[in-house]
This record gives C-alpha cells, structure tokens and sequence, in this order.
C-alpha cells in the first residue's frame, strides 16, 4: 500500500494544538508545518502520487482474487460454480469504487482477523477499507489546497513575508534570552 513519509504526513494531520475555536487544520498552518520540517517542495509530487494511487482495481484483477479467496475457503464442500458467478460479480461489485491497493491490504487484513474462519464477508473487507480510502481522500483533499496556495502569487509572498517577522522576532527573542 502505498505510504506517505512521515514528516509529510504529519503536515496532513489535524493538530490537537489549534487554538480554540480555530480548525484543527489550515492549509496556512500546514504549509509552515511543512516549510519547517522540509517536506514543502514534496506536496506536488505526494499529490500526484496519491491521486494515480486512487485507480480502482481492474475486474480481471476482482475474479482472480475473489476466486483465489472462494477456491481457498471452500475446500472440501460442494460448491455450485453459478454460487461462486454470483458471489464473485456481487463482491465485486460492491468493492470495485476502492482503490487498488487499499481492497488488496483490506481482504488480507479480513483474512489475517477473521474470528468465524469462513470467507470474509463484504463488510468486514470494507471494515479495514473505508477508513483508509476516507483518510487518503482527506490527504488529497488537503494537498490540492496546499498546492493551490503554493501557487497563488499573492498567497505565497504574504506567507514569505509573515515568515520574515515571525524569523525576525525569533532572533529578536534569543538576543534578550542570552
């Protein structure tokens, strides 16, 4: 599955230290977070990267799997190969929106935790797969806009300029707590 390095993704999470009444993220806060730790020449490139991550999963790829996971849990029961038609096309179809990588970690992560040792049922694949494809969709989401501000002319030079005072002040404090 595909990763985010970890300075790029602490960017992209929500800050339990906003000020109160404030959001928990910005997209300005989350550009100094970035500038500060390095990672704000790689939001474009991140951005790129995980939205192609967000091809779903060709059917071909659907039939091997699913058929792999019936012929595996089915052993030793007679099976009518119109149950397993229907079965495959159903999960199938009601997987096919995620994405490639994420259904891939999600049925094996279904397979890894089941507690009943029978095939995984639809719900417990997407139990493992919503709450990743939810958070990748935010991470793009927040990396559109931190891209968007990078390349507003305006933007970019009043966060140069707040960066300026706010360096100046930094170094105005050190001289006094010397």
């Amino acid at each position: 599955m595909l990763s985010i390095a970890p300075s790029l993704r602490l960017v992209l999470e929500d800050s339990e230290f906003a000020p109160s009444g404030q959001p928990a993220w910005t997209t300005e806060r989350a550009l100094d977070f970035a500038h500060h730790k390095g990672v704000e020449a790689e939001i474009p490139a991140v951005l790129q990267a995980l939205a192609g991550a967000m091809e779903r999963a060709p059917y071909p790829w659907f039939a091997k799997r699913l058929g792999v996971l019936w012929t595996m849990f089915m052993v030793g029961r007679s099976v009518d190969d119109r149950d397993l038609t229907v079965w495959m096309a159903e999960a199938a179809n009601l997987l096919c929106d995620l994405p490639h990588d994420i259904v891939a970690f999600a049925i094996d992560e279904a397979i890894r935790k089941s507690p009943h040792g029978f095939i995984p049922s639809v719900g417990e694949i997407r139990r493992h797969a919503d709450p990743l494809a939810a958070e990748r969709r935010q991470h793009i989401e927040r990396l559109e806009r931190m891209k968007a501000a990078l390349e507003d002319g305006a933007a970019t030079a009043a966060r140069s300029q707040r960066r300026a005072q706010q360096d100046a002040h930094r170094r105005d404090m050190a001289r006094f707590e010397k």
